[in-house]
Protein backbone atom coordinates (compact mmCIF):
# COMPACT_ATOMS: atom_id res chain seq x y z
CA UNK A 1 0.00 0.00 0.00
CA UNK A 2 1.31 3.67 -0.90
CA UNK A 3 2.47 5.55 1.97
CA UNK A 4 0.73 9.18 1.55
CA UNK A 5 2.07 11.54 4.06
CA UNK A 6 3.29 15.12 3.71
CA UNK A 7 5.74 17.53 5.46
CA UNK A 8 5.90 21.28 6.25
CA UNK A 9 7.38 23.75 8.49
CA UNK A 10 5.24 24.97 11.40
CA UNK A 11 4.64 28.63 11.68
CA UNK A 12 2.43 28.34 14.77
CA UNK A 13 3.47 30.63 17.43
CA UNK A 14 4.86 27.96 20.01
CA UNK A 15 7.58 26.28 20.46
CA UNK A 16 7.49 24.17 17.55
CA UNK A 17 7.87 27.30 15.24
CA UNK A 18 10.27 26.76 12.35
CA UNK A 19 10.01 22.86 12.76
CA UNK A 20 9.12 20.31 10.23
CA UNK A 21 5.92 18.26 10.16
CA UNK A 22 4.93 15.12 8.98
CA UNK A 23 1.87 13.45 8.85
CA UNK A 24 -1.56 14.46 6.86
CA UNK A 25 -2.26 17.82 4.93
CA UNK A 26 -5.63 19.88 5.42
CA UNK A 27 -6.58 22.80 4.02
CA UNK A 28 -9.68 24.71 5.81
CA UNK A 29 -12.21 27.25 4.05
CA UNK A 30 -9.79 30.54 4.96
CA UNK A 31 -6.99 28.38 3.20
CA UNK A 32 -4.91 28.09 5.56
CA UNK A 33 -2.66 24.30 6.03
CA UNK A 34 -2.65 22.33 8.48
CA UNK A 35 -0.71 19.03 9.24
CA UNK A 36 -2.34 16.34 11.72
CA UNK A 37 0.29 14.08 12.99
CA UNK A 38 -0.29 11.45 15.77
CA UNK A 39 1.71 11.65 19.21
CA UNK A 40 1.47 9.30 21.77
CA UNK A 41 -2.11 8.26 20.27
CA UNK A 42 -2.67 11.74 20.38
CA UNK A 43 -3.91 14.26 17.48
CA UNK A 44 -1.59 17.28 17.01
CA UNK A 45 -2.53 19.64 14.78
CA UNK A 46 0.22 22.46 13.31
CA UNK A 47 -0.32 25.11 10.75
CA UNK A 48 2.42 24.96 8.23
CA UNK A 49 3.63 27.27 5.81
CA UNK A 50 2.19 26.58 2.63
CA UNK A 51 5.45 27.18 0.11
CA UNK A 52 7.30 24.34 2.00
CA UNK A 53 4.56 21.60 2.31
CA UNK A 54 5.98 18.70 -0.01
CA UNK A 55 4.50 15.45 -0.97
CA UNK A 56 6.72 12.01 0.33
CA UNK A 57 7.19 10.67 -3.30
CA UNK A 58 7.46 6.93 -2.07
CA UNK A 59 11.15 6.16 -2.15
CA UNK A 60 13.90 6.02 0.27
CA UNK A 61 17.55 7.13 -0.48
CA UNK A 62 20.12 4.68 0.24
CA UNK A 63 20.03 5.68 4.10
CA UNK A 64 16.24 4.68 4.20
CA UNK A 65 15.59 8.42 4.67
CA UNK A 66 12.37 8.86 2.96
CA UNK A 67 12.39 11.52 -0.27
CA UNK A 68 10.08 14.40 -0.56
CA UNK A 69 8.96 17.16 -2.99
CA UNK A 70 11.54 19.63 -2.61
CA UNK A 71 14.57 17.58 -1.94
CA UNK A 72 17.73 17.44 -2.72
CA UNK A 73 19.67 14.33 -3.62
CA UNK A 74 22.73 13.43 -5.36
CA UNK A 75 23.43 10.29 -7.38
CA UNK A 76 25.82 8.76 -9.70
CA UNK A 77 25.77 9.67 -13.35
CA UNK A 78 26.18 6.46 -15.89
CA UNK A 79 30.37 8.44 -15.66
CA UNK A 80 30.99 7.89 -12.33
CA UNK A 81 30.54 11.40 -11.60
CA UNK A 82 28.36 12.70 -8.76
CA UNK A 83 24.83 14.85 -9.97
CA UNK A 84 22.76 16.57 -7.85
CA UNK A 85 18.67 16.78 -8.59
CA UNK A 86 15.95 18.63 -7.21
CA UNK A 87 13.02 16.55 -6.50
CA UNK A 88 10.03 18.26 -7.73
CA UNK A 89 6.44 17.60 -9.48
CA UNK A 90 5.33 17.70 -13.16
CA UNK A 91 2.20 18.56 -14.25
CA UNK A 92 2.63 17.82 -17.35
CA UNK A 93 3.02 13.97 -16.44
CA UNK A 94 1.44 14.06 -12.66
CA UNK A 95 4.25 12.28 -11.32
CA UNK A 96 7.20 13.15 -9.42
CA UNK A 97 10.24 14.11 -11.29
CA UNK A 98 14.10 14.91 -10.78
CA UNK A 99 15.25 17.90 -11.96
CA UNK A 100 19.37 18.39 -13.00
CA UNK A 101 21.36 20.81 -10.48
CA UNK A 102 24.77 21.22 -11.84
CA UNK A 103 25.27 20.33 -15.45
CA UNK A 104 24.35 21.66 -18.80
CA UNK A 105 21.35 18.96 -19.21
CA UNK A 106 18.89 20.73 -17.08
CA UNK A 107 15.64 18.55 -18.41
CA UNK A 108 13.75 16.70 -16.18
CA UNK A 109 14.11 13.03 -16.13
CA UNK A 110 12.53 9.90 -15.01
CA UNK A 111 12.40 8.58 -11.32
CA UNK A 112 13.37 5.33 -12.03
CA UNK A 113 16.39 6.31 -13.75
CA UNK A 114 17.51 8.34 -10.75
CA UNK A 115 16.85 6.12 -8.33
CA UNK A 116 18.75 3.36 -10.11
CA UNK A 117 21.35 5.83 -9.56
CA UNK A 118 20.51 7.10 -6.08
CA UNK A 119 23.11 8.03 -3.40
CA UNK A 120 21.63 10.38 -0.56
CA UNK A 121 18.80 13.10 0.23
CA UNK A 122 21.56 16.20 0.77
CA UNK A 123 19.31 18.89 2.03
CA UNK A 124 16.23 20.50 0.26
CA UNK A 125 15.78 23.41 -1.03
CA UNK A 126 14.31 25.28 2.02
CA UNK A 127 17.02 24.69 4.58
CA UNK A 128 19.87 24.86 2.00
CA UNK A 129 19.37 26.91 -0.80
CA UNK A 130 22.94 27.24 -1.18
CA UNK A 131 22.68 23.97 -2.66
CA UNK A 132 21.14 25.46 -5.90
CA UNK A 133 23.26 28.52 -6.09
CA UNK A 134 25.19 26.15 -8.31
CA UNK A 135 22.46 25.81 -10.89
CA UNK A 136 22.77 29.40 -11.55
CA UNK A 137 26.60 29.43 -12.16
CA UNK A 138 27.68 28.50 -15.85
CA UNK A 139 28.05 25.20 -16.45
CA UNK A 140 29.77 25.02 -19.57
CA UNK A 141 31.39 26.99 -22.54
CA UNK A 142 30.20 27.19 -26.11
CA UNK A 143 32.46 27.79 -28.76
CA UNK A 144 30.36 29.50 -31.80
CA UNK A 145 31.55 29.66 -35.49
CA UNK A 146 34.01 26.86 -35.27
CA UNK A 147 32.18 23.17 -36.05
CA UNK A 148 34.92 22.09 -37.99
CA UNK A 149 37.07 22.17 -35.24
CA UNK A 150 35.26 19.14 -34.15
CA UNK A 151 34.11 17.57 -37.05
CA UNK A 152 37.57 17.45 -39.45
CA UNK A 153 39.59 16.22 -36.59
CA UNK A 154 41.87 19.34 -35.97
CA UNK A 155 44.79 17.94 -34.16
CA UNK A 156 45.64 21.29 -32.69
CA UNK A 157 42.15 22.07 -31.08
CA UNK A 158 42.44 18.08 -29.77
CA UNK A 159 45.73 19.08 -28.22
CA UNK A 160 44.54 22.25 -26.59
CA UNK A 161 41.54 20.30 -24.90
CA UNK A 162 43.89 17.52 -23.50
CA UNK A 163 45.99 20.06 -22.11
CA UNK A 164 43.21 21.28 -20.09
CA UNK A 165 41.99 17.62 -19.42
CA UNK A 166 39.15 17.11 -21.54
CA UNK A 167 38.02 14.22 -23.31
CA UNK A 168 35.95 14.02 -26.31
CA UNK A 169 32.74 13.18 -26.30
CA UNK A 170 30.28 11.71 -28.66
CA UNK A 171 28.33 14.51 -30.88
CA UNK A 172 25.07 15.13 -29.91
CA UNK A 173 23.15 16.18 -32.92
CA UNK A 174 19.21 16.63 -32.89
CA UNK A 175 18.42 18.01 -36.34
CA UNK A 176 18.80 21.22 -35.44
CA UNK A 177 20.20 24.55 -37.84
CA UNK A 178 23.07 24.90 -36.15
CA UNK A 179 26.23 23.71 -34.77
CA UNK A 180 28.94 24.36 -31.56
CA UNK A 181 31.36 22.79 -29.19
CA UNK A 182 30.35 23.22 -26.31
CA UNK A 183 32.60 22.00 -22.44
CA UNK A 184 31.92 20.96 -19.11
CA UNK A 185 35.25 20.30 -16.67
CA UNK A 186 35.53 16.99 -18.21
CA UNK A 187 33.90 16.42 -22.01
CA UNK A 188 33.63 18.58 -25.19
CA UNK A 189 30.95 18.06 -27.53
CA UNK A 190 29.68 18.93 -30.86
CA UNK A 191 25.80 20.14 -30.40
CA UNK A 192 23.03 20.87 -32.32
CA UNK A 193 21.01 24.25 -31.34
CA UNK A 194 18.68 26.46 -32.75
CA UNK A 195 18.43 30.24 -31.00
CA UNK A 196 21.96 31.52 -29.64
CA UNK A 197 20.69 33.25 -26.72
CA UNK A 198 18.16 30.40 -25.97
CA UNK A 199 20.53 27.76 -26.08
CA UNK A 200 23.10 29.35 -23.53
CA UNK A 201 20.11 30.95 -21.55
CA UNK A 202 18.42 27.31 -20.69
CA UNK A 203 21.99 25.14 -20.37
CA UNK A 204 23.78 28.07 -18.55
CA UNK A 205 26.30 28.41 -20.66
CA UNK A 206 29.06 31.11 -21.71
CA UNK A 207 29.47 32.13 -25.14
CA UNK A 208 32.83 32.24 -26.80
CA UNK A 209 33.64 33.11 -30.12
CA UNK A 210 37.16 32.61 -30.59
CA UNK A 211 39.43 29.63 -29.53
CA UNK A 212 41.33 31.70 -27.11
CA UNK A 213 38.33 33.00 -25.32
CA UNK A 214 36.92 28.82 -25.40
CA UNK A 215 39.93 27.81 -23.68
CA UNK A 216 40.10 30.93 -21.40
CA UNK A 217 36.19 29.95 -20.45
CA UNK A 218 37.16 26.39 -19.46
CA UNK A 219 40.02 27.01 -17.51
CA UNK A 220 37.50 29.97 -15.54
CA UNK A 221 34.84 26.92 -15.61
CA UNK A 222 37.21 24.44 -13.65
CA UNK A 223 38.31 26.98 -11.66
CA UNK A 224 41.82 27.64 -12.69
CA UNK A 225 41.37 31.04 -13.50
CA UNK A 226 39.19 33.58 -11.73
Amino acid sequence: MRTIKFRGKCIDETTDNGKWIVGSLLQDDNGIFMIVCFVDHHEQWYRVDPDTVGQHIGLVDMNGKGIYEGDIIESKGLDGLPLRHMVVYSQNTASFTVQSVGTYNCSSISQGWIFEYLKAVVGNIHDNPDLLLEKQQNKGVALFGYPYLYQNGDLGFYKEMSKLGLSRGDAILGGLPNKCILANKHEYFLVDYCKEEDFCEQYKLKATYSVDDFIQGIKELKGEIK
